[in-house]
């Protein structure tokens, strides 16, 4: 094989030795310490050099991997093998089944970020040892078909369903919030409205080795979700292991590394249309009777399978790769990245001393029915949306972001450390000079939600956001122009 490009790949187990380990996901992790494992949870090192330059980037299963650690591990992996610490990636799956690296309980076994830092510094050693000559190719798909998606966008809005043929801006409520909790107490609501399109696109990069296995790279948008809930302490990988296991059956000789795209908004599950109405997974209901009584597979709570969804991104996976890939015509590396400074959201600060009032019976005696009634009589929201509000007005006027764009022939690869909404990663492709780039949330730090000007009003993620409105167009906008200087 004639190619400059080489490519190397190792894999290692990161799945917690010890139990009660708090799990990441669902802001209440005090309820969540981990117990059976239904599969294990694995880093993924893809080595990368073009005979110039070199990078390495880990696929980890974790909801996310956040700024200290990002640190630790390139100091690590640094001093471990002298690659530059500015070239070591990280893009985490965002399992909600796996450990927490910074979670605020005290009285659990935590998981030791130490082993995290070991297994990395093996998984970087073996996979830069491991590289091979390799050719590179590329090709787009989509998980799914007009009318039974395997992802949509959780954030919608609902109307009273005796007016959803007829109604004014005025009716339109939270579909996230207003239709759970209305349609648990009976009363019917139904969707009329997604607030933004999801991202349909399935994208592979695949390195084909010489006398050694294969590597493809797999990039799809939905939260991993999938298996549990916030009651759920059994450990997993959720719905991408599934995937990466079929894929790897489905072709023997190659390994396969899964890339979380922009997902903020996008979740897991069948989307089923039927008069404008949407069938949703992702709080275990649906919208409306007349499908429920249907017992379509999948909608039901209880018919919830990961591994079944896992199985079916596989197949268009599958698909994809039989409908051909197209084989690069450059084999260069190349890099650019920026630290952007950006304000932080300061607009509740003036009711930081009212929720530390509301929260303090919990601070002293912990989670209890009396202490979650205590804080709903302020009338600011959950236990952790006051922690949100008193956490941001401790924030400087400003933090930094770390944006990464990635040359890799004639695709490219950016990172956002964030849970960016789908919008994110759509313009950001559209607007790239590479025949085929891969936006990847979660990745290089974990700084929570990324605002757009549009964001979902009310939704319970606006606690969680740590920036003003409009950041995320801001980024994009960086992102595109790093694409430019790399092309």
């Amino acid at each position: 094989m004639n190619s400059k490009l080489q490519a190397g790949f190792a894999q290692v187990e990161i799945t917690p030795k010890r139990a009660s380990v708090p799990l990441g996901g669902y802001g209440a992790t005090e309820y969540r310490l981990s117990g059976s494992v239904l599969d294990p949870l694995y880093a993924r090192a893809i080595a990368l050099s073009d005979g110039e330059e070199t990078c390495l980037y880990v696929c980890l299963d974790l909801l996310g991997i956040y700024e200290d650690s990002v640190a630790r591990c390139r100091k690590a992996i640094n001093e471990a093998t002298g690659l530059r610490e500015d070239r070591i990636f990280f893009g985490a799956n965002h399992t909600h089944a796996g450990p927490d690296l910074r979670s605020p309980l005290p009285n659990a076994v935590q998981y030791r970020e130490v082993e995290m830092v070991e297994y990395l510094v093996d998984a970087a050693v073996r996979a830069l040892a491991d590289r091979k000559p390799a050719k590179l190719s590329y090709g787009s798909g989509v998980a799914g078909r007009p009318g039974a998606w395997l992802n949509f966008d959780r954030h919608y809005y609902a109307v009273e369903e005796s007016k959803k043929d007829n109604y004014t801006k005025e009716d339109l409520l939270d579909g996230v919030r207003e239709v759970r909790d209305g349609y648990l107490r009976g009363e019917g609501y139904v969707a009329v409205e997604h607030v933004e399109e999801a991202d349909h696109s399935l994208l592979l990069l695949l390195l084909e080795r010489e006398a050694a296995d294969n590597i493809l790279l797999v990039n799809f948008a939905a939260h991993s979700t999938m298996n549990g809930g916030t009651v759920r302490p059994e450990i997993s990988a959720d719905w991408s292991a599934a995937m990466i296991d079929c894929v790897e059956a489905y072709f023997p000789g190659t390994k396969c590394a899964f890339l979380q795209g922009c997902c903020g908004n996008l979740v897991g599950g069948t989307q089923i249309e039927e008069e404008g109405i949407w069938g949703i997974t992702y709080p275990g209901i649906v919208l409306k009777k007349s499908i429920l009584e249907k017992n379509i597979v999948g909608l039901k709570p209880k018919k919830r399978n990961y591994r079944a969804y896992g199985a079916a991104v596989a197949g268009y996976v599958y698909k994809t790769m039989l409908e051909g890939l197209t084989p690069s015509e450059t084999e260069t590396l190349g890099f650019r990245q920026r630290i952007y400074t950006a304000k932080y959201d300061h607009s509740k600060d003036e009711l930081a001393p009212k929720a530390m009032e509301a929260i303090k019976p919990y601070l002293e005696k912990g989670h209890s029915p009396e202490t979650h009634a205590y804080c709903a009589k302020f009338g600011l929201g959950s236990i952790y949306t006051c922690g949100d509000i008193i956490e941001k007005s401790k924030r400087p006027a400003t933090g930094e972001i770390e944006l990464n764009a990635i040359r890799i022939g004639d695709c490219a690869i950016t990172t956002l450390p964030f849970e960016p909404y789908s919008s994110v990663g759509e313009h950001v492709k559209a607007a790239s000079p590479f025949a085929m780039t891969i936006a990847n949330g979660y990745a290089c730090g974990y700084q929570s939600y990324l605002p757009n000007k549009f964001r979902h009003p009310d939704c319970y993620e606006a606690g969680r956001m740590r920036y003003e409105n409009g950041t995320a167009e801001l980024l994009e906008e960086q992102l595109i122009e790093m694409l430019k200087e790399l092309k």
